[in-house]
């Protein structure tokens, strides 16, 4: 299976809804990189019918919006969402993976008064996307669309992290340690004196970024939905 990634660390689905420039967004993701080099020039031999278009936004357009209680954010994000998924039909993409936004009002640095925020800034972009997916579903009976709960998934391992057996080993799931905030250590189960447990029995890298075992459920628990 050829796999592109066309993803930049800190995107969002639209900049200029954020007022942002510190990445690429999703906007430019496909005018610049995906059109000009899987479009126009398709040397891959990329099919609709052969080729699964993944998505997974939200982390960071939440991450820079929820503080400011303004609705019209998530409206804006949601029409330039649309507009794209659109957009990847009109050019062939026929198959799509969409995912909900983790809860990442639950990290360990979100305070009781923030959460109360950014948890329905979370719920409501989340609820958005099943509005995002049954729209574009309905708009369009040539197409297969799974929209994965990663939210749960990511839940259910916070709460019971036996849930699923890459995440069991797990035995912090609401804090981090600042020793390993940076994400730089040298193995994947590195453990630090400064440290209550290795890196990898932490779900929280830092603030914002969980550590590989939830990643790999995920893809385990993809590969099923996908099946």
């Amino acid at each position: 299976i050829d796999t592109f990634n066309l993803a930049v660390s800190g995107s969002t689905v639209n900049n200029t809804v954020l007022n942002v420039t510190t990445a690429d967004d999703l906007v430019h993701q496909i005018s610049d990189r995906f059109l000009p080099n899987y479009v126009t020039n398709n040397t891959v031999g990329w099919t609709g019918a052969n080729s699964l278009f993944s998505f997974f936004f939200g982390i960071n357009d939440i991450n820079r919006s929820w503080k400011k209680r303004d609705g019209k954010i998530h409206d804006a994000i949601f029409s330039s969402y649309r507009q794209i998924l659109d957009s990847m039909y009109e050019h062939g993409a026929r198959n799509f993976l969409l995912q909900t936004v983790p809860p990442i009002d639950r990290g360990p640095y979100v305070n009781d008064e923030d959460k109360e925020v950014e948890c329905p800034a979370v719920n409501d972009f989340n609820y958005r996307m099943v509005v995002l997916f049954d729209g574009f579903t309905k708009a369009h009976d040539d197409i297969s669309v799974l929209l994965f709960n990663t939210n749960m998934l990511f839940s259910k391992t916070i709460n019971h992290p036996s849930t699923y057996p890459q995440t069991a080993i797990y035995k912090n799931t609401t804090g981090s340690c600042k020793a390993y905030e940076s994400g730089e250590v040298p193995s994947m189960d590195y453990f630090d004196k400064t440290c209550q447990y290795p890196v990898n029995e932490y779900f929280w890298l830092n603030g914002l970024h969980p550590t590989y075992p939830v990643h790999e459920a995920l893809a385990a628990q993809l590969a099923i939905a996908l099946h």
